[in-house]
Order: structure tokens, then sequence, then C-alpha cells
């Protein structure tokens, strides 16, 4: 099924929250002796990349600039851009 999802699109992020939510459930429902065992419990969880790539917007730049001596900035700025 989890395969099924990810050929669908869904991020292996999802997939690990739908996992981890459904095995809070069921381990619960093991606890509580409605269950004999977690069928999710020796499920590994996907491996994920969350590396996110994120730029200063213009006025993030600007109010930066604002508060530096702009000998500072530059050097920030060539930083920034690299």
């Amino acid at each position: 099924r989890r395969t099924a999802r990810l050929e669908a699109g869904i991020s292996p992020k999802t997939c690990n929250n739908e996992t981890v939510f459904l095995g809070g459930i069921l381990e619960r429902a093991f606890r509580d002796e409605l269950l004999e065992k977690n069928p999710l419990k020796a499920l590994k969880l996907l491996p994920v990349d969350n590396v996110r790539f994120r730029t200063a917007t213009g006025s993030e730049e600007e109010r930066l600039a604002a508060e530096m001596e702009p000998e500072d900035f530059e050097i920030v700025a060539v930083a920034m851009d690299t």
C-alpha cells in the first residue's frame, strides 16, 4: 500500500506521517489488548530528503542592509549570492 501511495506521487514524508499516525493508533489498540500485536511495529520509515534551499527576499535583504554597516553588508551580500 505504501508503494502505491509513493507511485501516486505522495511524498515519503507524508507516507511517514501517515505510518506514524496509524502506528500510534494500532499501538494503543495493542496496549488495550484489542490486538495481539502492532502490525506496523517493524515497518521502517522511509528516508526523507528535507533539504530546502531558501534565499532572502528583496525586502529581507533591505532590512538586513539597514541594520548593518555598509562594508559589513557587502561581505554578507556576496555570501548570500554564492
